[in-house]
């Protein structure tokens, strides 16, 4: 399994989410925040709901394994907003 997590991704590559949505995704080492969460969770905050930290926060609660870095989700959902 070393090999095919070393070696670059294949396959449809066109069915993965957004990049900027994987990077906050994947912060979880067993992949538990959803995209469908972190899509929700930013337009929250474009719409004035919670504020991009206790997004993060949030987000931070679905990952068990305890490496989710709730600091960089908010820079990146800040950043995303931005780019929007």
């Amino acid at each position: 399994h070393t090999v095919n997590m070393s070696a670059e991704s294949v396959g449809r590559m066109e069915l993965l989410s957004d990049p900027r949505l994987l990077a906050i995704m994947t912060m979880c080492g067993p992949h538990f925040v959803s995209p469908n969460l972190v899509k929700y969770l930013i337009d929250s905050v474009k719409r004035g709901i919670i504020t991009p930290k206790d997004a993060a926060i949030e987000l931070g609660k679905q990952c068990t394994c305890n490496f989710f870095n709730v600091v960089r989700a908010e820079k990146l959902i800040n950043e995303y907003i931005a780019s929007a």
